[in-house]
Formats: structure tokens, sequence, C-alpha cells
């Protein structure tokens, strides 16, 4: 399976992971409730017959089946989206890897508009590996190497762009699968104390009051719930997008040291890191780069924009002296 195949898919996973531990969380304590509830009547009398308990748990999760698309519709929500943000991160590395292969053609600057938060650094590193493989002396690159030195990120940045889009995106999530887990909840609280007013035999008027008192206490434990859903999206986009911001790191950072004159020097990533297929064809233009640039007659020709002028001067002298 290709890597980023397979990072989006545990990407994705994740986040499934995340809605689906909400749910059966959510389950979980109207079960808890639904248990007390049953317990709190037969304590006092209320249930006098075992197949009415039974009834009542039935009954009480027999939730129409439009709430059961919802959910599912939830779930593929929180699956396409996850799996579309992952991949779009990926991308940038194919686009990376695909401008390479245009410079190795011939050794022109590429498009570059489409390399997002690669941009302004792979600018760079083409603007000055084109002037080099075309003759440039080292000497008239050293302000345009510093500049770019001076712009380069240090560390790994995590793209806040990216970063900001996806937190919209799964708070929009988190926002629709609470609202689907939202309407199961108050469908099914709201058939507790339906089934409860019809076959349970309260001794006072304020009997039903216990149970709507109940669930709005009740309801607060399940907004919390909810709650950390929608953070544990926003969060595991931040890890996903710290991963991929040490992988731009570690190519930009052997990308610098190439382009400051280490031609030897090759894109390496640890073996785990997403973008690890598309670091090959790159280094492939590298060393094509590299062999070229270390060829002994690569200073000559590099120098050769002086050549004109040093061999005007040297016909003058001669000139001169004849």
């Amino acid at each position: 399976m290709r890597q980023w195949l397979s990072s989006s898919l545990v990407f994705s996973s994740k986040m499934m992971f995340s809605a689906a531990l909400s749910l059966v969380a959510l389950v979980f304590v109207l079960a808890i409730v639904a248990r007390l509830d049953v317990a709190f009547f037969e304590a006092n009398g209320m249930l006098q017959n075992e197949f009415i308990r039974e009834a009542f748990y039935y009954q009480i999760f027999q939730v129409d089946a439009v709430i059961i698309w919802m959910l599912m519709l939830g779930f593929l929500a929180v699956l396409s989206i996850s799996f579309l943000f992952c991949k779009s991160q990926f991308d940038y590395y194919r686009s990376l890897a695909r401008a390479f292969k245009l410079f190795s053609d011939n050794w022109e600057s590429p498009p570059t508009a489409s390399l997002g938060r690669f941009n302004p650094y792979v600018t760079y590193f083409f603007d000055i590996l084109s002037r080099r493989m075309n003759g440039e002396t080292e000497e008239a690159l050293e302000p345009l190497i510093a500049r770019a030195t001076r712009e380069w990120p240090q560390n790994p940045q995590v793209s806040w762009y990216d970063q900001l889009q996806f937190a919209t995106v799964a708070g929009m999530l988190g926002m629709f699968f609470s609202a689907c887990c939202v309407i199961f909840y108050l469908k099914v609280s709201g058939r507790v104390v339906e089934l409860a007013n019809s076959i349970v035999h309260f001794t006072n008027t304020n009997g039903p009051s216990f149970l709507t008192e109940q669930f709005s206490i009740i309801s607060i434990l399940v907004w919390m719930i909810l709650g950390i859903t929608t953070l544990s999206f926003i969060v595991t986009g931040y890890r996903f997008g710290r991963q991929i911001a040490e992988a731009d790191y570690a190519i930009l950072r052997d990308m610098k040291d190439f382009m400051e004159g280490n031609f030897r020097q090759r894109l390496f990533l640890r073996s785990g890191d997403p973008a690890q297929e598309y670091v090959l064809p790159m280094n492939e233009t590298l060393e094509a780069m590299g062999v070229k640039l270390r060829a002994p007659g690569a200073t000559t020709q590099m120098r050769s924009t002086e050549a004109p002028a040093g061999a005007a001067l040297a016909a003058g002298v001669a000139v001169k002296t004849g």
C-alpha cells in the first residue's frame, strides 16, 4: 500500500475512533440512567412485572430509522473529510516532486504557485540552482543565497493556514456529529419519560418531574462528552500537522544544504515520515545536478561569464605591448 494512502487511512481511523467512542459513551450513559430508573421504580414498588422491565429496556433504544441514518451520515462525513484533508497535505509533496522533475528537464525554474507552504523557499532554491546550472558565478549568487538563508525555517513549523482550515472543518464535523448525538439523546430520554408515564404507577403528581430533572442534569455530562469529541478531532488534526511539519523541515533543511554548495547532500527522512515515497524522485534530480556541478569543467563553466572581459583585457595588453 502506498505510504500516503496508509497514513491517510490511519488518520481517518483515529478520527472515526473518536466519533465512535463518543457515541459509545453516550449510549453507556443512557443505559446506566435507564438501569437506575428501573431500580428506583422497582424499589418503590412501581414496577411489579419482570416483562415490563424488559419491554422498558427494549423500547428505550428503539429509535427511528432517520436517527440511525443521521448517525451513519455523521460517521461518513468524519471519514471522508478526514481522508481528503490528509490527502491534501500529501498533494504538496507530490507537487514538489513534480517541480523537481520539471527542473531537471531544462534547468529552468518551474512554476511554484501550487506548492503551498513550500512556495517561498522552493522559489529561492530553484532560482539559485537555475542560475548556478546556467553558469552564474558563486560571487554573484552570494547575496541571493544569504537572503534565502535568513528566511529559511530554523525548526519545524506547523502550517497554521492548513491547520485553521482543518480546525474549522473539524469543528463543523464535531457540531454536526454532536447534533446527531443530541437528537439521539433527546429521543431516548423522551422515550424514557413517555414509557415511565405509561407503565409506572406514580404515587404522586410530582413523579414525572423527577425524570425531567434527572435528564437536565445528565445533559451536562452529555455535552461534556460531545465537547471532548470535538476537541479530540482538533487535537488529532494538530498532531498530524506536526508530523507533516517535521517532514517538511527535514526536506527543506537538506535542500538548504544543497543550495549552499554541499552538492553531495540528499534528502533524508525517517522511515515513518509520510513523505518518504516522494523523496526518491527528488533525490534523482539532486544526483543529476550534483554530478553536473561537481564535474571538472563545472567551475570553469560557472566562471565563464568572466571570460569575455578577461580575454578583452588580455588582448588589449598584448596589442599595446606589440
